[in-house]
């Protein structure tokens, strides 16, 4: 029997965060050291392998063709302050997170990522979380799924899709930065 949708809003924010690392990065800060900055993933490096990682996600679930929406917008906590991810989410979560967690945010097609290398641990990263997310969009704009009608389906496939994506890709993750697969000379 599904949920009725009174109860998913009250129920679906307690499953996201119990899925999220456990140490989550607060929002940007105005002066960091050098070892604030060494102790996350760069933003550009994240974007950089944004494309590869849609494309891997896209396959592994068995989308034939990408959506016609854009790809979502990626931000890294860092980069953004409390205030500004607190706006986004709300409509959405129907409450104000006091910290930036791992989320698609359908309505502004964007996605927040914490950036903190210490809150991902047992081999995770911001890049199978990012393929998390990338799930949560391909359910949205590719399968016209509505986050209001998501059921703990969507979710559970969104973390087993991250999970294979940390156990075939994770390896490819070298000093905070996701080598591509994807056109890659085939080895003999």
């Amino acid at each position: 029997m599904r949920p009725k949708k009174e109860e998913l809003r009250l129920y679906l924010p307690a499953l996201i965060l119990s899925l999220i690392p456990m140490a989550a990065m607060p929002a940007a800060s105005i002066a960091e050291t050098d070892a604030q900055m060494s102790s996350r993933f760069r933003g550009a490096s994240v974007r950089a392998a944004a494309p590869c990682i849609l494309e891997l996600v896209r396959k592994q679930m068995r989308i034939k063709r990408p959506p016609k929406a854009p790809a979502p917008k990626v931000q890294l906590a860092h980069e953004i302050t409390l205030h500004e991810f607190q706006n986004a989410v709300e409509a959405q979560w129907l409450f104000r997170p006091d910290t930036v967690l791992n989320v698609y945010v359908a309505d502004s097609n964007r996605i927040f990522l914490i950036s903190d290398k210490n809150a991902y641990r047992d081999g995770r990263s911001v890049y199978d979380s990012l393929a998390h997310e990338f799930v949560h969009y391909f359910q949205v704009k590719a399968l016209d799924i509505r986050l209001e009608d998501a059921t703990e389906e969507e979710e559970y496939e969104a973390t087993l899709i991250q999970t294979e994506f940390r156990q075939t890709w994770g390896n490819r993750v070298q000093n905070g930065e996701f080598i591509c697969p994807i056109n890659e000379p085939a080895r003999p």
